[in-house]
């Protein structure tokens, strides 16, 4: 259950696109900005998918 909370807390992090994604250039610093900020999204969703079908098994 640790991790869970974990990836919960992970998903809660702000990140602002505009300073972590600039439209021009595309070097590895901006990519690797752009993936966290795509996984803490996806972490996000299935945080939300879980307390679903934890509300669900009640």
């Amino acid at each position: 259950m640790a991790g869970i909370n974990n990836i919960s807390n992970m998903s809660q992090a702000k990140i602002n696109p505009n300073e972590s994604v600039k439209s021009s250039g595309g070097d590895e610093i901006e990519n690797v900005n752009l993936t966290m900020l795509h996984l803490c999204k996806l972490f996000e969703e299935y945080i939300n998918l879980k307390k679903i079908l934890s509300e669900n098994e009640r």
